[in-house]
């Protein structure tokens, strides 16, 4: 290991403990994951706007939960 991967290590992690780095840990990989999912949610809302811009008809939502288009 070089020193200034070791000063670098020693400047972002110095004072905590093993539960404050377990607990660090942790928390980066939610917000890894809720990131992924938003990003999804994004493309997918993208998606969804281009389908009705193509068809130029809004689906309806009907009593039994189903989607239809109008017309």
């Amino acid at each position: 290991m070089s020193m200034q991967v070791f000063i670098n290590g020693a400047v972002k992690y110095g004072g905590m403990d093993a539960a404050l780095l377990s607990e660090m840990k942790a928390m980066t990989e939610e917000n890894k994951r809720l990131k992924r999912a938003y990003v999804e949610s994004r493309m997918q809302n993208e998606l969804l706007k281009e389908a009705l811009g193509k068809s130029g008809k809004a689906p309806v939502a009907q009593g039994n939960g189903a989607v239809s288009s109008t017309g």
